[in-house]
């Protein structure tokens, strides 16, 4: 019996489909990883923007009057203004004061300088500590820099008044 020669047997079928299947898998694999990834690397400037304006809803609402307590490092700690100057918060604090513990690998820089309404370009040399009468010619400007795991993301800059 002469056995034909033309065309595939089963089993160099099933094999190619197999390899065939593993291929598809593996490229289906790697797109939807690059998606993901691209999907929450977009999603970090909506974060931190939310992150820095946290820190200046909560700032509008606080007291003026110095506390003497600068650089705090948790929510319940921070009691005025000048709480605010060098504060450094990981995780991230809402508005309400709140850590944020979803956000572990954010962190919130916040510095407080005092200006001039004159010359808004230039940094006064007086300490934002200071209690500034509610009619002064000096404003504070509050300034937000968001990390993500030690990185910078992007830094935010609001005006207060006195």
């Amino acid at each position: 019996m002469k056995r034909s020669t033309r065309g595939f047997s089963l089993i160099e079928v099933l094999v190619a489909s197999v390899m065939a299947g593993v291929a598809l898998a593996g490229v289906s694999w790697a797109l939807s990883g690059a998606t993901s990834s691209k999907a929450d690397i977009e999603a970090e400037p909506l974060v931190a923007t939310r992150i820095a304006q946290d820190i200046q809803s909560l700032a509008q609402t606080l007291s003026r009057q110095p506390s003497g307590i600068p650089g705090v490092t948790t929510g319940a700690d921070v009691v005025a203004l000048d709480s605010l100057i060098g504060a450094e918060f990981c995780p991230p604090i809402r508005a309400d004061k709140s850590a944020d513990e979803s956000l572990g690998a954010w962190t919130q820089q916040v510095t407080l300088v005092l200006y001039s309404l004159d010359d808004l370009a230039t940094p006064l040399e007086d300490d934002p500590g200071i209690a500034l009468p509610s009619l002064s010619n000096r404003i504070y400007q509050l300034r937000v820099t968001v990390l993500k795991d030690d990185v910078p993301v992007d830094t935010w800059q609001w005006w207060l008044a006195p």
